[in-house]
């Protein structure tokens, strides 16, 4: 039987499961102690539990689910709302869940459309399609659906036409609202030269400069392990991290490097450096909170003999002297006790007695603030090492809601944490250390749109971006580059006009007057594709591409930048195959056997020309293409 930890078999007829255990409570970023999953329709539909039948396939989806992959709580939650629009189409047509069709899936994401926001939407379409997947692959239903909804489109998010015209001058000026404006980064870096290493804030102003540098995701700089700036074999530095958006601890996650730029690894080093000693002591008491199963009460050694803790004694130890008094913890759960012989520092009996408790109620208070989730790992990496609380870069003692800190308990920065301190406290930070005024809000997944959207205008290719940012899918790199079509056509046109681009285009502008170049360019750059080896001008809205994508057999449309060195490595790879492949046309051809051998030839030999001209503009070398593909696979 499919049973997860932290679920109890007994749940299966109850509406509501409460998880207390497991990974879907163990989120990261996120210090939960429990977590409920409600098998209900959508409160949009009413919120009502759903009917038996339809209750209990969801159930029993969201336990497949379960094992086959790494959905958070959030992702389940979403699954069963998802569902629950198709019961209740299916419900109100009659329709019992064996004969559900394609036309109550389509109904289904219709209702979800109207319900929703566009971003929400579209992540309920792919819930909508898993349960068909599901429904096809566990035979649930007679029809066979292979579903994807029609109208399901990834939000527009990546910039996209402006609508403006090249020569207007607002066609450089646009900023995406997911972009961090300039004056935000100066602020930081102020404050990074500016806020005391001793400050209580001095954590969140060093880790707001790793994400202004690495635009990582929060959870990734928030429990990035503890280490030091390492190099590969080529001397290029990186450190190493956890890439993930969700759950933590009970499944493998290999380890991934994120190289530094090299103007910045002096400045990584320092606040690598940095974070480790702010955290030492909050680290020192999460070791002694996993030795001891518990919170880290060595403070209380010399108290461990005194039958009775006055508050002169709680301030000796770092505590808060009220606790006795008040509507403080000890007071209102009746472990504080009135000493009715006591007298005070003059030597005479107060008018309302001093107050006392005993050690072990002060131990009670310093357990219940203790989670025992904060002792299980955090990361088991692909070598089945733990890490734990103790083995992050940033580590703090956990806040209380006086105000004050813990000693005694240490904890990871949280998502809300981190934005309570952006929200609450940022702007007095700048406005008491920066020169400069914060206007703008952020958030940390801000850096990850701005620094993606800059190395996008830098050249690096879309691929290298994927791989740079720990994405899988090329097409979600697109969703974070913020650069307008305009803006991208206007700098090829810049770098046209000073000569640094070749291919065909820059042969023919050097034909063309002065006076009329600006016209020419606006005539030929329709749009700015990366193709990998280089850059495609075409505008497909026009006309589809009449190469077939094969962009460097001197089509007219293609481009490349002369000095982009991040494409190098591609352009060697494809020149060094192409080189190939003409080695065995030109054997087919000789031999009369290859039907269309002379064909594959002669478009080799355009490839050939293309990318050697192009190698040649980029500063490399002639090199042995089969010992190169021979490095390469090895």
């Amino acid at each position: 039987m499919l049973t997860p930890a932290g679920f109890m078999v007994e749940m299966w007829d109850e509406t509501d499961w409460v998880v207390k255990s497991g990974r879907l409570v163990n989120e990261s970023s996120k210090k939960n102690t429990q977590a409920t999953l409600s098998f209900r329709f959508s409160k949009n539909l009413g919120g009502n539990p759903l009917p038996e039948m339809w209750g209990d396939i969801a159930k029993a989806l969201v336990l497949i689910r379960y094992h086959r992959s790494n959905q958070t709580m959030s992702n389940q939650r979403q699954f069963v709302k998802a569902f629950s629009y198709i019961a209740q189409v299916a419900i109100s047509s009659g329709i019992t869940p064996e004969r559900v069709n394609h036309e109550v899936l389509d109904s289904a994401c219709m209702m979800i459309s109207k319900h929703y926001q566009v971003s929400t939407a579209y992540n309920m379409h792919k819930a909508v399609a898993e349960v068909a997947s599901n429904f096809d692959a566990n035979g649930l239903a007679v029809t066979v659906f292979d579903y994807k909804y029609s109208r399901m489109r990834r939000p527009e998010t990546s910039g996209g036409t402006s609508g403006l015209r090249l020569d207007d001058p607002k066609a450089n000026d646009y900023i995406s609202d997911k972009l961090i404006p300039m004056d935000v980064m100066r602020c930081i870096g102020e404050l990074y030269l500016s806020v005391p290493k001793n400050h209580k804030y001095r954590q969140y102003v060093l880790m707001l400069s790793l994400f202004a540098i690495l635009g990582r995701r929060f959870s990734e700089i928030s429990l990035i392990p503890l280490q030091d700036v390492s190099q590969d074999r080529e001397g290029f530095s990186f450190l190493y991290y956890f890439p993930r958006k969700t759950s933590k601890g009970n499944k493998v996650s290999p380890k991934e490097r994120v190289y530094l730029p090299s103007d910045a690894v002096e400045l990584v080093k320092d606040i690598v450096s940095e974070a480790q000693d702010v955290s030492r002591a909050p680290r020192d008491t999460a070791i002694a909170m996993r030795l001891n199963k518990g919170p880290d009460l060595n403070f209380l050694h010399d108290y461990m003999h005194k039958d009775r803790i006055y508050k002169e004694d709680l301030s000796e130890l770092g505590l808060n002297s009220q606790l006795l008094s008040g509507n403080a913890w000890l007071k209102k759960n009746g472990l504080s006790y009135a000493d009715h012989e006591k007298l005070n520092s003059q030597g005479k009996k107060p008018p309302h007695p001093i107050r006392y408790t005993k050690v072990e109620h002060l131990i009670d208070y310093l357990k219940k603030d203790f989670s025992a989730s904060l002792l299980e790992p955090l990361f088991i990496d692909d070598s089945r090492k733990k890490y734990y609380l103790q083995d992050l870069m940033f580590v703090r003692f956990q806040g209380l809601s006086s105000g004050a800190y813990a000693s005694w308990l240490s904890t990871y920065i949280t998502h809300a944490m981190f934005s309570r301190f952006i929200g609450s406290y940022l702007s007095e930070l700048v406005s008491q250390f920066c020169q400069h005024e914060l206007k703008s809000k952020l958030t940390s997944h801000q850096f990850r749109h701005t620094i993606n959207t800059l190395v996008d205008e830098g050249g690096m290719s879309d691929a290298l971006q994927t791989e740079w940012f720990g994405r899988k899918n090329l097409a979600d790199t697109k969703a974070y580059q913020h650069t307008t079509r305009e803006q991208k056509i206007l700098a090829i046109m810049d770098l046209a006009k000073e000569g640094n681009i070749g291919g065909v285009i820059s042969k023919e502008l050097k034909k063309v007057p002065v006076e009329r170049q600006d016209a020419f360019l606006k005539a030929r750059i329709k749009g700015v594709h990366d193709v990998g080896v280089g850059i495609c001008v075409h505008s497909f809205s026009q006309n589809s591409c009449e190469r077939h994508l094969q962009c460097s057999a001197q089509c007219r449309d293609f481009v490349w930048v002369k000095d982009d060195t991040d494409r190098v490595d591609e352009v060697k790879r494809q020149y060094a195959m192409t080189i190939v492949a003409q080695e065995t046309a030109l054997q087919a051809e000789k031999s009369g056997k290859g039907r269309y051998s002379s064909d594959w030839v002669k478009h080799n030999n355009k490839k050939i020309v293309t990318l050697k001209e192009e190698l040649g503009d980029m500063g490399v070398a002639e090199f042995d293409p089969v010992q190169y593909l021979k490095g390469v696979s090895s």
